[in-house]
């Protein structure tokens, strides 16, 4: 069982009923540096969740808490144009952006959302099982801070002084991406995509190279229990009493996802072992929910595990786009491997751009 992860400020706003934003706008930069080194030493597992305004929040936090000791909600990058090109606003961005002095950002309607989650459900985030990390940098579009340690990536649209194609506006949002990812990297947490495609995804833009100079990109689908249609309250007692079981489940996850023998047996074992403690992970939650509610059934939801094999990571993906291949060939790349395709959320911008 990891120990209990601590935020002193967030732990404020649970306990005080301060509100959140007010919180956020007395952060101050060791504030900030503290959160980031408490996520980087805690030593169970972590997931990063990606959310703007329009994220069904509760939803996704009750599936995303059944794949780690810690869940860090973290608003998703700005969109990075002016003027947003669709009728609706891509599920991957946020469209607005508050700056505070302490060179952070965040979505003020992801704000809203998460204070009633907090004020409603306060016990996963008592319980350190959840936390919230705005965006650390001078830039609203990316991630940068010293603890992290990231590279400068391009700006071919924010850097050409307004001469920009729509090309260079949507590699840019996509460096975008890339620099949240590359924060769970730095971090040590896996990344859940639940905004572009119509199943959850880790490793979404996880490709690497292989010895014949291909890019590659292996994807597993695993069946998971659904977790998503029941109160918080029951999904923060079953991490309580199940905490090992749901630790062991989690690091199971981490285990194929940083496999190096993608393509071997050992991979597809990890799977089905994988697979195997999914199942039976499930049918330990029910027995839990029936000591306190009567006749449930949990049902079974889809997930993807990607991996770019020995190779793969976030510089991949952006070493790719540096060498000038396209987004469409990423898209390809992406979400497809051997039998295994993504489907794509009509509002994603891969489904609307490329």
């Amino acid at each position: 069982m990891a120990q209990k992860f601590v935020n002193d400020w967030l732990e404020d706003v649970v306990q005080s009923k301060t509100p959140l934003v007010d919180a956020l706008y007395s952060l101050r930069p060791p504030d900030l540096t503290r959160a980031v080194q408490g996520i980087r030493d805690f030593q169970g597992t972590k997931v990063m969740l990606s959310c703007t305004d329009r994220t069904p929040l509760a939803k996704l936090l009750k599936q995303a808490l059944c794949f780690a000791d810690l869940v860090i909600i973290v608003p998703a990058p700005l969109w990075v144009s002016c003027a947003h090109p669709g009728s609706h606003p891509y599920a991957e961005f946020n469209v607005e952006s508050v700056g505070l002095a302490s060179s952070c950002h965040f979505s003020a309607g992801l704000v809203e959302n998460l204070s009633r989650l907090i004020a409603e459900d306060a016990d996963v985030f008592g319980d350190g099982a959840a936390t919230f990390l705005p965006v650390l940098g001078e830039s609203q579009h990316r991630w940068s801070h010293p603890e992290i340690d990231l590279p400068e990536m391009p700006r071919p649209y924010s850097g050409d002084e307004g001469h920009h194609s729509p090309s260079s506006v949507n590699v840019e949002a996509l460096y975008g991406l890339c620099s949240e990812r590359l924060t769970a990297e730095r971090l040590g947490v896996m990344h859940l995509n639940t905004a572009s495609f119509t199943t959850p995804v880790f490793g979404d833009l996880t490709i690497g190279e292989v010895p014949t100079r291909d890019w590659v990109h292996y994807l597993w689908k695993v069946d998971v229990p659904d977790l998503s249609f029941l109160p918080m309250t029951h999904v923060a007692r079953i991490r309580r009493d199940l905490a090992d079981a749901v630790s062991q489940f989690s690091r199971a996850t981490v285990k194929v996802l940083g496999s190096g023998d993608v393509v071997g047996s050992t991979t597809k074992a990890m799977v089905g072992d994988l697979q195997n403690s999914a199942t039976a992970l499930k049918k330990q939650m029910e027995s839990a929910l029936a000591q306190f509610a009567t006749g449930t059934r949990l049902p079974k939801t889809t997930v993807v595990l990607g991996s770019g094999g020995p190779q793969g990571g976030i510089s991949a993906t952006i070493d790719f786009l540096l060498r000038g291949d396209t987004l469409t060939n990423l898209k390809r790349l992406i979400t497809a491997s051997g039998n295994e395709k993504l489907g794509l959320r009509q509002d994603s911008f891969w489904a609307t751009r490329f």
